[in-house]
């Protein structure tokens, strides 16, 4: 059973089969780093209204998220193999709407994880970052598969929004011993974008909502401004 002691933790994991395409390593050794784009990876949606297996303690099932993902495009891989590449030392920040607390919980980190990989007909995007909310230490972790051809590399580039399929994509949330597995809904989606220079990006306005906002304006404490 969950319960607040800390130490206990939370792993958010979002589910699909991919096939590895051998022939992606020319797509690594051709590729050349674009030098000092920050870019963000959006995934934005709502959860299923019922979870597909497991007790959904925090009441996620049916309520909204948005969580930024932010790599600079000229950072080299922590880890990488002929198809796909690890990074680390991401900055995360997000909301989701927890039924637990009946409001949006936002969370942020400077522990954030990527690993892209090119595949055959479809390509796979992950995300983790631990995380401190409610009283539980806690880790979040997702995994996206995506079209084939979304990812035209392994390192961190743009690719235009692509939508995530509720048939092939669950979500995990787990202490280690109890599990929840939830659906998507129809609508999720994961986008790679470099926003204006000065610009804030803010996850702070409410339920799977983005905020773009010209330099100057302040949203606390969950938000990222853009070097420029």
């Amino acid at each position: 059973m969950f319960s607040r002691n800390v130490g206990k933790i939370l792993v958010v994991t979002i589910a699909a089969a991919a096939m590895l395409w051998a022939a992606a390593p020319q797509r690594l050794a051709a590729a050349t780093p674009d030098k000092g784009a920050n870019v963000f990876f959006t995934a934005t949606g709502e959860f299923a209204p019922t979870p597909v297996s497991g007790a959904d303690l925090l009441k996620l099932a049916g309520g909204s998220f948005t969580v930024f993902v932010v790599g600079n495009s000229s950072a080299t891989p922590a880890k990488h193999g002929q198809n796909w590449a690890f990074f680390s030392k991401l900055i995360v920040t997000g909301v989701v709407f927890s039924g637990l607390i009946n409001s949006n919980l936002p969370f942020d980190s400077n522990s954030g994880t990527i690993q892209q990989t090119v595949g055959a007909s479809a390509d796979i995007f992950q995300f983790s970052t631990p995380v401190s909310e409610l009283g539980y230490n806690l880790t979040i972790s997702a995994k996206f598969t995506l079209p084939g051809g979304t990812l035209t590399t392994p390192l961190l580039r743009t690719f235009n929004s692509v939508s995530l399929d509720p048939a092939s994509s669950t979500i995990t949330y787990s202490d280690g011993t109890n599990s929840t597995v939830l659906g998507v809904q129809v609508g999720a989606s994961l986008a790679a974008t470099v926003p204006p220079a000065g610009s804030t990006m803010a996850s702070t306005a409410g339920p799977a909502s983005v905020v773009l906002l010209g330099g100057g304006q302040a949203l606390k404490p969950h938000e990222l401004t853009i070097a420029g």
